[in-house]
């Protein structure tokens, strides 16, 4: 429980102006006054300086589950369990001794059986002389509030890892794609260059020699070209917009067992019409499975993987079981920036879908995305 002093409440001090000083001029009848109170959404009620009850709403009744009549005249004690009324008079307690209008947190069990967070507003109850005779609250149940403020406070720091991930996907491949630059084509420019410096001026007599050095700078460029051709499709999935998704699938995965360190059987089962995806979704789509075999290929030691790609009435939906050595769950939690699974659930999300991820140590992992057929990226402020 927490607490605050803070600033009078305006209609608390109304309240207390209409029981309490009808010396002012205010002429207010019981009922008049019990229908105010009834009014009141919260749960709302007086109590003198023993916190006995004086009055009570609909709503506070409702939530002790008794009559208005079983509860006034009766103190917390009465009416809840022995810790909610100890927590109730503590805080009372508070009240009287300040002088002052607190706010507090307070946990308790609803009637239905499940923990509730209250926001509950006390402050004392004075008479014409300013002599604090009892104490008023009203209390507001925000548990609903609370898991709305909790999920946003995850959503942000979820954020926070999905930006640091990102940035540091983009350095690495930055660095890669500079790495390759400079290493591969650089190096078979400066060879093409050298080549043709030598056939400037040093042209052999020989046709075999003449032959072979062409032959040579030849392969040089071919291999040049091939890497130029590999870097764009990295960058852009040419593949996936000239021929569609199965064939771009279809590429990555003759990519992934031509290039293997080891021999991986990977299947896949397209069943559905690629008419169903529009741009956004086939390209998430193919970016999911992507990350997903890189995965599989660098952690998941495994022999065997099934790719099924199908629709249903409204969704469409990416599964991909292997049967590697699979991981815990706790270490999936701890390696989900690392796995590219943070990426992944982003993708998903700004499709309105879902990606969910299986895995058990020694019997291997599985991902399903689902994705609302037809949908556009959310966009985000």
């Amino acid at each position: 429980m927490c607490s605050r002093s803070i600033r009078p409440d305006k209609s608390l001090f109304f309240l207390q102006d209409l029981v309490l000083q009808p010396s002012r001029g205010v002429d207010i009848s019981q009922i008049q006054f019990q229908t105010i109170l009834n009014n009141i959404p919260d749960q709302a009620w007086l109590k003198d300086t023993s916190g006995r009850y004086l009055a009570v709403n609909n709503t506070y009744a409702a939530a002790c589950g008794l009559s208005e009549d079983k509860i006034l005249g009766h103190t917390a004690a009465d009416i809840w369990p022995p810790e909610v009324a100890a927590q109730y008079m503590r805080t009372d307690q508070r009240v009287l001794s300040s002088g002052r209008q607190w706010l507090f947190e307070e946990q308790r069990m609803r009637r239905v059986g499940k923990m509730a967070t209250f926001e509950t507003i006390k402050a004392p109850v004075r008479n014409y002389d300013g002599v604090i005779i009892g104490t008023t609250g009203i209390s507001r149940d925000v548990t609903r509030y609370k898991a709305i403020q909790t999920q946003l406070v995850k959503q942000r720091e979820r954020s926070n890892k999905l930006w640091v991930h990102l940035q540091s996907v983009q350095d690495g491949e930055r660095a890669r794609i500079s790495r390759e630059l400079h290493d591969d084509l650089s190096q078979n420019l400066s060879a093409l260059r050298l080549g043709l410096d030598w056939l400037e001026t040093s042209l052999p007599s020989d046709p075999s020699v003449l032959s072979d050095k062409i032959q040579r700078l030849r392969e040089i460029t071919d291999s040049t070209m091939q890497q130029m051709r590999r870097i764009a499709l990295e960058l852009r999935p040419a593949v996936l917009i000239d021929y569609g998704l199965r064939a771009a699938i279809q590429h990555v995965i003759v990519t992934t067992v031509e290039c293997g360190s080891h021999t991986v059987d990977i299947q896949l089962e397209f069943d559905v019409d690629e008419s169903a995806f529009n741009q956004d979704t086939k390209f998430a789509f193919f970016r999911v499975f992507q990350e997903a075999l890189t995965n599989v290929r660098r952690h998941a030691d495994a022999k065997a993987v099934l790719v099924r790609i199908f629709e249903t009435r409204k969704y469409l939906f990416l599964e991909i079981q292997d049967n590697g050595r699979g991981m815990n769950v706790t270490e999936a939690a701890e390696l989900r920036s690392g796995l590219g699974i943070l990426g992944m659930e982003e993708r998903a999300r700004l499709l309105g879908g879902q990606l969910r991820l299986f895995s058990k140590v020694g019997e291997g992992t599985g991902l399903t995305l689902r994705v609302p057929k037809r949908c556009s990226p959310k966009r985000t402020i």
